[in-house]
């Protein structure tokens, strides 16, 4: 289990106010969204490292409710080369990924240099944090279309409610012009209307004329059928 720490960012405690309270499918969406497109190509590395970032600032809880963060300080100290393994990708792809990100306005960058006790430079390190302004706009897009999709009739749902509407009484002549064709398909497997329906339809009087109609064609049909299959002396 990787070690939590007291919470000390304001990062942490507002990805809550951005992410929880509002429906995000996933963060997988964000390969849909137009603003991860540079010249209309998706930037996929871009997206990557941006999920993984804010994994980072998600805060974790104890079992008492206790919010927690995953790592020590106000901002996360970028590790390339732990990404590069991780990913199996060359550094230069994930910094070209985080200036795309932060020119974009969805991350915070921060490089700072690191000196040795006699003023001497020995390395640099990057930190970054969510920019929730940006992201919020990305947000909101995404909850937009989702509450569109679910509002929008499917196709299958429209065409159920033209057969069960304008087309009720022209299905409801063809159950009686077209059952005498449709029982010399296959007189022994059709089933009459009132058959396929629930024991309670079944025991609704309103049925009755209809099951007595269905049994005569049904009657007349096979009559048909036996005579034909009769040869002729």
């Amino acid at each position: 289990m990787s070690k939590r720490y007291p919470v000390a960012s304001p990062y942490v405690e507002a990805y809550e106010q951005v992410f929880l309270g509002t429906y995000v499918p996933s963060f997988d969406a964000f390969y849909a969204h137009p603003a991860f497109r540079k010249k209309g190509r998706l930037q996929v590395w871009a997206v990557r490292v941006l999920v993984e970032v804010l994994s980072w600032y998600r805060p974790d809880y104890t079992e008492d409710g206790q919010a927690m963060q995953r790592f020590p300080g106000r901002r996360l100290v970028l590790n390339y080369d732990y990404l590069a393994r991780k990913y199996r990708v060359s550094k230069r792809t994930l910094e070209r990924a985080v200036k795309f990100l932060e020119e974009r306005g969805f991350l915070e960058v921060e490089v700072q240099y690191v000196q040795d006790v006699f003023g001497r430079m020995v390395g640099k390190r990057t930190l970054v944090a969510p920019n929730y302004e940006g992201l919020r706009r990305v947000v909101e897009d995404l909850v937009k279309e989702s509450q569109e999709a679910e509002e929008a009739p499917s196709p299958t749902a429209s065409a159920n409610g033209r057969s069960d509407g304008s087309d009720a009484s022209e299905a409801h002549r063809s159950d009686n012009t077209d059952a005498s064709a449709s029982f010399s398909a296959s007189p022994k497997r059709q089933l009459c209307p009132t058959e396929a329906t629930s024991l309670s339809s079944r025991s609704d009087n309103s049925d009755a004329p209809k099951r007595q109609l269905c049994r005569m064609l049904t009657k007349l049909q096979m009559t048909k059928l036996h005579e034909n299959k009769t040869p002729s002396h």
